[in-house]
């Protein structure tokens, strides 16, 4: 699994194709984050939609993670959103979806939440990848 800093130029486009829900699940402050991409079939995949795994203890129950955090934008777009709790991640360890995930996913590396990153050349506000800027990212 290859792995991006938040000062990246890839995590940049991730950032966009992720869209509205990028600021979401930052603000989640996950454990883990992982994009990746699924085919029309919902498999891990080289091509196709963008999606998140997402690691991060949670009260809600499994079917209505993704929802509330669809919920949370008035576009969500065409993003797939799995949402696991730690201990549900770590009895998946070796399920074939985690392991498809592992070898073509990129783990996010998410910028300190107390203090922004001081690196990025976005403008119009923080974009919360690089702590500076807004959408679109340059």
């Amino acid at each position: 699994m290859s792995q991006f800093a938040p000062d990246d130029r890839v995590i940049h486009s991730r950032y966009q194709e992720l869209g509205a829900l990028a600021s979401v699940l930052f603000l989640l402050a996950p454990h883990r984050l992982v994009f990746f991409r699924v085919d029309a079939q919902g498999q891990v995949a080289v091509q196709g939609a963008p999606a998140v795994l997402v690691v991060k203890q949670t009260e809600l129950p499994l079917l209505e993670r993704a929802a509330w955090v669809y919920a949370q934008v008035p576009n969500p777009g065409p993003v797939r959103v799995f949402w696991y709790t730690p201990e549900e991640y770590a009895s998946m360890h070796d399920s074939g979806f985690v392991l498809a995930v592992r070898l073509r996913g990129e783990d996010v590396v998410l910028p300190p939440a107390t203090e922004p990153a001081e690196r990025g050349s976005c403008e119009d506000g923080p974009c919360g990848l690089c702590g500076r800027g807004g959408l679109p990212c340059s």
